[in-house]
């Protein structure tokens, strides 16, 4: 990450999620808070019924509690940014 950018939000798998370029109006997201979460599921289902051997490369996230309880803080620091 430059210098010139501010990372907002990651967590334990990717260190980066958010950032905000340093003083403009410039964000970034590596999630999609746009997609229902069963669409999702059911995108990445599909791409593993196309793929079945990346299925080795899948972290699933919300299967640890105490990862569900963060990633509300992805949404909570990239809004606050957002707005500040």
């Amino acid at each position: 990450m430059p210098s010139s950018c501010k990372i907002l939000a990651g967590n334990n798998t990717e260190a980066i999620q958010s950032f905000q370029l340093i003083g403009k109006p410039v964000w970034g997201i590596q999630f999609h808070p746009e997609m229902e979460l069963e669409d999702g599921n059911t995108m990445i289902d599909d791409h593993f019924i196309r793929h079945p051997d990346e299925r080795r490369f899948l972290a699933n996230e919300l299967e640890d509690a105490a990862s569900i309880a963060v990633n509300p803080r992805i949404f909570d620091n990239f809004a606050a940014a957002c707005s500040g």
